[in-house]
């Protein structure tokens, strides 16, 4: 088939650092346009974009979550001599921490094949091929080019700007460091407009593909995003702009929400079909990966676009508890992971105390989400550390898929879902001047009532509604990759990471019998430095490209 001959241009192998990006940048540019034949080869050879994306050591199934360790959120609990991760949790990340290479280099990858498809699309002069399969699959291509940058200036500040296809290693990271708000006005929201109008419509059979909708939530976010504080790499400072152009940012964010709440063919999950699940829990249940409340997942499992391409995750393995090393009750028998294999599960991204403790009562997110137990199917209980329930399959940890105790499988992603529109929204609306509208409030109450709390009645003032909903997103988001952008464009950091609860006490555990209670999060100081709230740019790049500036502190 084609579309292994187009992933196969594209690259399968893993990249071990940016080094190695440099050195193995074809002389050619990655299409065949001689490939490109039909409106299928078209779809095919978009559809090998996503392979920075989902490979077994691509970002979403592996690199990218590491983003929020180091957040009042996530942690790194089992340390490994070279475990570079752990850095991030403890905020002691240096230019050549190969995650962030990985990560840095993974988007770039992705960067560059966007725009070399982009590039052969536009060469293309074969009759057979129509103009709305070209328009549709540049749209798609620009989507990812602008979903890659978003997080680019989000993690390391002003970076480069590459729209053409690298033909040679001298161009990789070439030029200077471009500002930010320049980057978001000339890259990113075109790119984004663009895909929001020509990219493909939702479709049952291609849910692992992102689409026009995803391109306008994400849009929502970017204004959203503009609105808060941004980064001075030189300073280290963050700052706004004037409130003008907040307002602006506000609106434009509000009203794009408003306009997939309303207008797209997504909606909330309300009712689960599984007794023992609540309806959040629902959402993420691979019997429901059908589900309307998702608008881009990643298929690992029944992979639909991408079935045969070897498709695996390893975030089963990066969120799951190493062992039973905190509830330790007589009511937990056994550990999570079997004596023969104790290091599968290696709890590289965990709940901190400080969120687990953040729910309300009766909050289903919490009882669902915060998983402390699991049920085998022989009836033993294993107890283990509290994980996040949305990215992990116990039963891969303990029996193993089909005998294998590799820990990678092939649970599905939900990357962005309608939930966060109606939260947006929610959070835009209220910063304008005026009153909150009342609309603001039931989009808010929508997703309380889904996770069984009570409602927040209308007249709250602006400060006070605000700290609602900055915690309401972190409770229905939570592990979804949020959270640093969250504090960031917040301005509240180094205030919530230095504040947080990191010791659980006996009363946390629901089993009860608790043995003991343990320092969860020993590297904890009480405080950070600024710094620390963007990544250093890779070593490798400065020593590459000399226009290339660190960022402060570094």
């Amino acid at each position: 088939m084609k579309l292994y001959q187009f992933i196969l241009l594209f690259g399968l192998g893993m990249l071990t650092s940016c080094e190695s990006f440099l050195k193995e940048i074809p002389k050619d540019r990655f299409i065949d346009e001689n490939l490109l034949q039909s409106d299928s080869d078209l779809d095919a050879a978009t559809a090998g974009l996503y392979n920075s994306f989902v490979k077994e050591n691509g970002l979403y199934s592996h690199w990218l979550y590491y983003i929020d360790n180091g957040t009042d959120d996530n942690v790194t609990h089992y340390t490994r001599a070279n475990l570079e991760a752990d850095d991030i949790s403890a905020h002691e990340v240096v230019a050549n921490n190969q995650t962030i290479e990985f990560i840095w280099t993974l988007f770039w990858e992705a960067i560059n094949r966007s725009n070399s498809l982009i590039h052969s699309i536009n060469e293309l002069n074969d009759p057979s091929i129509s103009e709305s399969a070209k328009i549709t699959n540049i749209g798609e291509s620009r989507l990812i080019r602008a979903l890659c940058y978003f997080h680019l200036v989000r993690l390391f500040g002003p970076v480069p700007v590459i729209d053409q296809a690298i033909t040679d290693r001298s161009q990789a990271y070439a030029g200077p460091r471009v500002n930010v708000d320049s980057i978001y006005q000339n890259v990113i929201i075109p790119d984004l407009q663009y895909a929001e109008n020509f990219a493909r419509d939702f479709k049952a059979g291609q849910r692992g593909r992102l689409n026009k909708w995803a391109a306008k939530l994400i849009l929502s976010k970017v204004y959203l995003t503009m609105a808060g504080y941004q980064y001075e790499p030189s300073t280290g400072t963050w700052f706004t702009l004037e409130d003008s152009r907040r307002q602006e940012y506000y609106k434009l964010a509000r009203d794009k929400a408003e306009e997939i709440i309303l207008n797209s063919p997504f909606r909330l999950e309300t009712q689960s079909q599984n007794d023992k699940t609540p309806a959040y829990g629902w959402v993420f249940d691979d019997d429901n990966h059908g589900n309307m409340e998702s608008i881009w997942t990643i298929y690992f499992h029944n992979a639909e676009d991408f079935k045969g391409a070897g498709l695996a995750s390893r975030l089963s393995r990066l969120h799951m508890a190493r062992k039973n090393d905190f509830w330790n009750g007589s009511t937990n028998s056994g550990n999570m992971i079997k004596e023969e294999s104790p290091d599968l599960a290696e709890n590289y991204i965990l709940p901190t105390p400080d969120l687990f403790k953040s729910f309300e009562p009766n909050d289903t997110r919490k009882s669902w989400g915060m998983l402390t137990n699991f049920t085998s199917g022989e009836g033993v209980m294993y107890g283990f550390s509290p994980s996040n329930a949305k990215y992990i399959d116990p039963t891969l940890h303990i029996h193993g898929e089909n005998g294998n105790r590799s820990g990678v499988g092939n649970k599905n992603l939900i990357v962005y879902r309608i939930a966060d529109a109606f939260l947006v929204y929610a959070e835009a609306a209220n910063e304008l001047e005026g009153e909150t509208p009342t609309l603001a409030y039931s989009y808010l109450n929508l997703i309380r009532n889904r996770a069984g709390l009570k409602a927040i009645f209308p007249g709250l003032s602006k400060d006070e509604f605000r700290t609602v909903i900055r915690k309401e997103r972190r409770m229905e988001l939570f592990g979804e990759l949020n959270r640093r952008y969250d504090l960031n464009r917040w301005n509240n950091f180094e205030e919530k990471y230095s504040n947080m609860i990191t010791i659980y006490e006996p009363s946390d555990n629901i089993e009860g019998e608790i043995k003991d209670v343990i320092e969860y999060m020993p590297k904890h100081t009480g405080s950070m430095n600024s710094m620390y709230r963007v990544f250093p740019i890779p070593y490798i790049v400065i020593n590459r490209n000399a226009e290339v500036t660190q960022n402060y502190g570094y």
